[in-house]
C-alpha cells in the first residue's frame, strides 16, 4: 500500500469533485453522496474488489492510497464513512476519485 501526498489538486477538478476545495477540515459540514456512488463503494466492497482512491486529509491535502480494499461503510451521526483495510477511515464526501485495480 503507498500513500502520496498530491501537490496538483486539478486532478480533483478533472473528476468532477468541484466542492473539494472548500473543506478546510473534518468539522465542515457533510455533503450527502449520490446514492448510485454508494451502491458503487458497496459493490466494489462486496466483491473485495481492491482499489486505488484519491481523498482529502484532515487538512485538505490530497491523498492517495493504491492497492487498498475496502474493509466497511458505515453512517455515524448522520455522517458516511468508508473504512479501509488499513484502518484508514474516509468521509465520503471527502472522496474524490475511487478506481478499480484489475485483477
Amino acid at each position: 500500500m503507498l500513500l502520496v501526498s498530491i501537490f496538483d489538486k486539478t486532478t480533483a477538478w478533472i473528476n468532477g469533485s468541484k466542492e473539494c476545495n472548500n473543506y478546510k477540515n473534518m468539522e465542515d459540514k457533510y455533503k450527502r453522496i449520490a446514492c448510485s456512488v454508494y451502491d458503487r463503494y458497496e459493490g466494489i466492497s462486496s466483491l473485495n474488489q481492491r482499489i486505488d482512491i484519491v481523498f482529502l486529509g484532515s487538512t485538505d491535502e490530497q491523498l492517495v492510497l493504491k492497492n487498498i480494499l475496502i474493509e466497511d461503510l458505515f453512517t455515524k451521526s448522520k455522517v458516511e464513512y468508508m473504512k479501509l483495510e488499513d484502518q484508514t477511515v474516509i468521509r465520503l464526501d471527502k472522496i474524490i476519485s475511487v478506481h478499480e485495480v484489475p485483477r
